[in-house]
């Protein structure tokens, strides 16, 4: 098929399908927290000390922060999930780390490997569905939180000595 000299783009694959379904949910849930005053967020946040970790949605404070990590399904995602929830808590033990999805079947699955103990840093997953009402409850939970900006991080301090 000739292009005329025009790159074709458009990636129809479903794994394209699955990252551009997943930008769309972690869009969404951006907008609700941002217009519900729910604020400062920090996207795709990286958090000093925790090499190779990339979180979705962190709202930041200084005892308590809280990841969202957005997974419109879940297969075996929550699992990474799970880790870079694990990772933030070894470094913020007060933190908070929610899946959030669209899968029920799923989300089930893995809301009872947390209340059974088994993971290691999932606080929650939480299914965004029409009339279930835990979203509800977790954005009134978030209402109620002071959240602030980060402060920078020196990396070493102490008195300098030099020649």
């Amino acid at each position: 098929m000739a292009t005329n000299g025009i790159k074709n783009n458009y990636n129809t694959s479903a794994s394209s399908q699955r990252s551009r379904n997943g930008k769309i949910f972690e869009g969404l849930v951006l907008n609700t927290l941002y217009n519900l005053g729910i604020y400062p967020i920090y996207c795709q946040a990286v958090v000093a000390n925790i090499p190779n970790v990339i979180y979705d949605i962190l709202l930041y404070s200084p005892r308590h922060p809280v990841i969202l990590s957005c997974k419109v399904s879940l297969r075996e995602r929550w699992k990474q999930a799970d880790l870079e929830g694990a990772a933030l808590k070894n470094i913020y033990r007060g933190a908070r780390s929610i899946l959030l999805t669209l899968s029920v079947s799923e989300g089930r699955r893995v809301q009872k490997h947390i209340e059974s103990a088994q993971t290691l840093g999932l606080d929650e997953c939480v299914v965004i569905e029409p009339n279930m009402g835990r979203f509800d409850t977790l954005i009134q939970e978030l209402l109620c939180t002071q959240f602030v900006l980060a402060m920078p991080v020196t990396p070493v301090e102490g008195r300098i000595l030099e020649s």
